[in-house]
């Protein structure tokens, strides 16, 4: 009973840094929006199309060698999670900042607030807040990045969930390839792992994993994304999925080639 009291004080304490939230809705209306994720995918596409795009990219995309030609409105840090420690993540962070330019628009939970508090990061970006929340989107609710959102299993539900905030007319997936299955004990990612801040600072990505576990996680993850494909239809917004290859098969295809031949 305490812990919960405690949740709920936290809730109350960190509504306020939700506030400026507000400025961003619908700030995309009438526009499309690239979801970038970090799928080994991404490395056989010319990503320099979405430069002059609206996207939003998640997790390690900062140290794609395109980062600063898209120059993504957004990007998003998931939330840390164990075996990731607090001063694992902060190393996160702080090699971030190589990366991002002065006022990159950058999300993280304020479950992480105190660790980019304590390692002091991120001064020179504009950095905005969302809260993680546990609830199941439901397709007549609504997302509201002031209050606490519906639960997330992977970045790119962050990431949807902000496109649809700001009112995006048709949402893009990149990078979702949800393939690791197919691959374990290998990258999951574009780049290589020894290459990642987490990784170097001790983290492994593989240390508690067995099929039986991978399974039921892929059983939750497509769960997540049938509720968010109802959600957007419910709203008459379009998702497409233009990752190469992957599993990820709720969303039409589409070619990153043809949607940027299309007028905007």
């Amino acid at each position: 009973k305490s812990v919960e009291i405690y949740s709920a004080y936290l809730r109350w304490h960190d509504k306020k840094f939700l506030k400026k939230n507000v400025e961003l809705k619908d700030s995309a209306l009438g526009k499309r929006c690239f979801v970038i994720a970090t799928g080994p995918s991404i490395k056989t596409q010319d990503l320099t199309r979405l430069a002059g795009e609206i996207s939003i990219s998640v997790s390690n995309f900062y140290v794609h060698p395109d980062f600063k030609t898209i120059k993504p409105l957004y990007h998003i840090f998931a939330p840390s999670h164990l075996p990731i420690t607090p001063e694992q993540y902060g190393v996160m962070l702080k090699d971030s900042e190589k990366y991002f330019p002065e006022n990159q628009n950058i999300f993280i939970s304020t479950t992480d607030r105190h660790i980019v508090e304590k390692f002091d990061v991120l001064k020179k970006q504009n950095v905005y807040y969302y809260m993680p929340g546990h609830k199941d989107l439901k397709t007549r609710c609504t997302i509201d990045f002031t209050k606490q959102l519906p639960a997330i299993q992977t970045s790119p539900h962050i990431a949807i969930y902000l496109a649809l905030y700001v009112s995006a007319k048709e949402i893009f997936l990149l990078g979702t390839d949800h393939d690791w299955i197919l691959h374990l004990g290998e990258t999951r990612h574009f780049y290589d792992e020894k290459d990642s801040s987490l990784s170097q600072a001790g983290y492994n990505e593989w240390s508690e994993t067995d099929l039986g576990t991978e399974c039921a996680a892929y059983v939750s993850l497509w769960d997540k994304y049938r509720k968010i494909r109802s959600y957007a239809k419910h709203r008459g917004i379009p998702m497409y999925n233009a990752t190469v290859g992957g599993l990820l098969d709720l969303f039409p295809r589409k070619k990153l080639e043809d949607i940027t031949k299309e007028t905007t």
